[in-house]
This record gives C-alpha cells, sequence and structure tokens, in this order.
C-alpha cells in the first residue's frame, strides 16, 4: 500500500440468536468505502481510469475522499488483494456478521440514504455528511452523495467513532462468494466460513499448467502467494471463480445450431464444448422433443464463441448444439471446475484455461435452492433464512413484502433470476435508496461485469 494507511476495524468473534450455533467475526474489516490510492476530495479517479486495468493498484479505507466507483467485481477483487496478504473483497459471510453485530448491539447504523445537500439520513435528517463535491460537479448535480466516514457515529455499525461507517447508503458495494444463476434462482455462495488466512476458501495464489490435464492454482505462502492448510478434497466438485480469468458465457443465440430429439422444456444442459462449467437450459420444444430455443444459466469459463457447440445432459438424445455468441474478456472473471484439493493447492478439470500467473479467488458451491421464491423484487425484509442448513449464515432474505420488518431494518432485497445470465451481488443500498437502504440490503441483479458510479467496494483481511 506505499505510504497510505488503511483504516481498519476488528470485528471480535461473537454469536447472535439469529443463528443458532454459529459463531461469527474473527476478522477485520475496513473503516470506510474504498478510494484510489492518490484521489483527493475534490478528484476520484487519478490511479486507474474508469474500468480500467488494476494492476497492482490497491483500494484504500481512507476518511473524506470520494469512493473508488466504475469498477468490476473481479478488478474490486484484485485491488483488494493488492493491499498484501490476508486482505480481499468483502465476502458474504463478513457482509452478514457486520450486519448480525449491529442487530445484536442494539445500533443499526443510520447513512447517506437521501439524494439532498447536504447529505442526510432519510429518517434522521438532522444527520448530514459532507458532499462528495467531486461526485456532484461529475453529475451535473445530479447526484449528492456523502463523503465516507464524514457522517456523524450514528452512520457506523456500533454508533461509535470506532465503528465501520457507510454501511446503510451511499453506494452498493461488491460482495464476493454470492452468485445468482438465471431462471432457477440457485445460488454459488461461499464454499466455507471459515476467515482464517490458512483457512479461508478465497485469496491470491499462482496459476500452472493452463490447458493441461492438471491445471494448478498454487498456494504455498511464497510470492504472492496466501499459505493454505486446508484439508484434503475440502473443495472437490465445487467452483473456484477467478478475477484474472476471461471466457465467461454471456449470451448465447436461443437457437440452437442442432435440435436433437426427446427433449423437454426445463432440461438442464452442460455446455461442453471449449470451456468448462456453462450450463443453458430447454426453453421450448418441437413435437419430436427437438430444441427450438435454450437460455444461458450460468456462465462458466474458458470458452470461446461460435456455432455447434455441443452439450450434454437432459432426457433427449445428446445431439443437441448451441451458439455462444458472447463471452468476456480476460480478468473479467470466469469459474472453473475443481477436481482435487490439497493442503495448498486447488487442480482444476483438465483443459481449464485461465491464464498462468496470478489468480485472485473465491471458492463457491452450488446450492438448489430458489433464493427468490415467493418473493417480489423489491420489496422489504420481513424474515431471513436463519435456519437453512446450507444459507443460514449469509442473512439472505426468506421472506420479503410492502412494509418489511424493523428487526432489519426494513432493508430492501432485489434480485433478477429472468435475464439469461450470472448476478453477483451488491449490499448496503445507495443514497438514493431512502428507507430500503441498510447493512442487510441486498442486491442480486447486476452481472459481475457491471461498472456504475453507484458501485464501489471495501476489503476485509484474514487473520
Amino acid at each position: 500500500m506505499g505510504n497510505y494507511m488503511n483504516h481498519e476495524v476488528m470485528i471480535d468473534k461473537f454469536t447472535t440468536t439469529e443463528v443458532a450455533g454459529e459463531t461469527f467475526g474473527g476478522f477485520k474489516c475496513d473503516k470506510y468505502i474504498n478510494s484510489q490510492p492518490n484521489a483527493t476530495a475534490y478528484n476520484g479517479l487519478i490511479d486507474v481510469a474508469s474500468d480500467g486495468a488494476i494492476g497492482t493498484v490497491p483500494g484504500i479505507s481512507r476518511l473524506g475522499i470520494p469512493v473508488w466507483k466504475f469498477i468490476r467485481l473481479p478488478s474490486a477483487m484484485i485491488a483488494c488483494c493488492n493491499k498484501g496478504k490476508g486482505y480481499h473483497l468483502t465476502t458474504v459471510y463478513e457482509r452478514a456478521s457486520i450486519a448480525f453485530l449491529s442487530q445484536k448491539l442494539g445500533t443499526m447504523p443510520h447513512g447517506d440514504n437521501k439524494n439532498v445537500n447536504p447529505p442526510c439520513d432519510y429518517t434522521y435528517t438532522s444527520e448530514v455528511g459532507m458532499l462528495d463535491k467531486y461526485e456532484y460537479t461529475r453529475s451535473a448535480g445530479s447526484y449528492m452523495p456523502a463523503l465516507p466516514g464524514t457522517g456523524p457515529n450514528t452512520w457506523a455499525h456500533n454508533h461509535l467513532a470506532s465503528g465501520i461507517f457507510d454501511l446503510n447508503g451511499l453506494v452498493w458495494e461488491w460482495c464476493m462468494g454470492l452468485f445468482l444463476e438465471a431462471i432457477t434462482g440457485y445460488v454459488r455462495i461461499l464454499a466455507s466460513t471459515d476467515v482464517t488466512y490458512t483457512g479461508s476458501p478465497y485469496g491470491r495464489g499462482t496459476i500452472s499448467g493452463s490447458g493441461t490435464a492438471a491445471p494448478t492454482l498454487t498456494l504455498d505462502g511464497a510470492g504472492i502467494n496466501w499459505k493454505k492448510e486446508w484439508s484434503i478434497d475440502a473443495f472437490n466438485s465445487m467452483e473456484v471463480y477467478i478475477a484474472e480469468a476471461g471466457g465467461m458465457i454471456t449470451a448465447l443465440n436461443a437457437t440452437p445450431t442442432a435440435a436433437g430429439i426427446g427433449y423437454v422444456v426445463g432440461d438442464v444442459l452442460t455446455i461442453t464444448t471449449g470451456g468448462f462449467g456453462a450450463t443453458c437450459y430447454v426453453k421450448t420444444i418441437g413435437g419430436s422433443g427437438e430444441v427450438t430455443s435454450v437460455g444461458l444459466m450460468h456462465g462458466g469459463g474458458g470458452y470461446t464463441t461460435g456455432a455447434g457447440k455441443a452439450t450434454t445432459g437432459g432426457t433427449g438424445d445428446g445431439n443437441c448444439t448451441v451458439n455462444i455468441t458472447t463471452v468476456n474478456s480476460a480478468t473479467q472473471g470466469a469459474f472453473f471446475p475443481i477436481d482435487d484439493t490439497t493442503a495448498g493447492t486447488l487442480i482444476l478439470s483438465a483443459g481449464a484455461n485461465p491464464p498462468d500467473g496470478a489468480a485472485t479467488f473465491v471458492i463457491v458451491k452450488r446450492v438448489a435452492t430458489d433464493v427468490t421464491s415467493g418473493m417480489t423484487s423489491g420489496n422489504k425484509i420481513l424474515t431471513i433464512r436463519n435456519s437453512d442448513v446450507d444459507l443460514k449464515y449469509f442473512a439472505l432474505a426468506l421472506t420479503s413484502d410492502a412494509s418489511g420488518s424493523n428487526v432489519y431494518g426494513k432493508d430492501g432485497y432485489w434480485f433478477d433470476k429472468t435475464t439469461e445470465y450470472d448476478k453477483a451481488a451488491v449490499w448496503g443500498g445507495t443514497f438514493i435508496y431512502e428507507v430500503f437502504a441498510g447493512v442487510f440490503a441486498l442486491n442480486l441483479t447486476s452481472p459481475p461485469s457491471n461498472v456504475d458510479t453507484l458501485i464501489g467496494f471495501r476489503a476485509c483481511k484474514a487473520l
């Protein structure tokens, strides 16, 4: 981080009645939403241009500096890891820990959630922060966010100067380890709740043998590599999302290039040609079960565009092929299947092709639970999944309605499983979201490639 001081807050271990039997905390969290290293209160973009290559530039947690915006999820992952070993983009589990702790303390954070000058809390209008004049000028006066950390102590998670600021509003923050699958509403979620440096399912390592029979992600503590001490086979058959990789499918042609026979609507097909792990589903069929249209569910990684990509699965004869029309480029993130786990390596599926070299990653597992079931996007959280065996650790909504619950700050929950691409999580709301913003607020409508003036990030540190 050079000469920059990164302001952090320790989240000690604690338990909560919300989730029985789990101990949360045990990590550090950035006190402020991150800025670019050389930014000033009047200039938010100096080190890296909008949507530019991050390189070795770190995000910095500093008081009163404009948020680093216009950044993709994989770029935010890289910028957080650039601070040094242990630093990583805030995970869905750490986000839940902070929300549960605020709730337990009875100090649900207020914040910048009303688009006025001076910036203020929608309910507590006398609570104001300092205007981000850079963003105000850039938007020609349309946007009036606060500068990070400039609000009163009630804008912190513990209502104290020692707390984490701006968890309610200001900007959405990227949240690592939660992806929504199209159509089904199933999720790919953080593979483990271990937050320790050696045990956590995220970090940075080195890829070697890309495209060979045993592509390997090494985590031995040497050089840039984090040191891992995982249990043997701990993450077999799961997926690793690698920020520096590409080839994730973002669009399919709905009309297959070959139809096959014997399929039924809803069949899930894995795209086997030219990449790894992507799935589509059968939308419509003809009289003999020939596929007449398909839709993308999950983009996988390492693919190339083109027609005649073979599929497997479903009820048909295996002769359905599809046309990949769009994939993302390098350093825009992609998923790869894990074949084997050792104490300090991940072995990917044969032929997997993330680029050799640095790999900033998070391991996820697919949970076949529709996290949108029975709810309308944009309603307020009424109850959460606090007893779900797979999902209770992550403060995900179970039910929602127009009124919501004070227990969860009347915070909002947004999702989109109809648009055919993977969605990544952002949390907290923005300066325009009013009472819907808050520490439990969660939005699953954006692809990992989204860049926006309303999205930023902060890091946590594994100890």
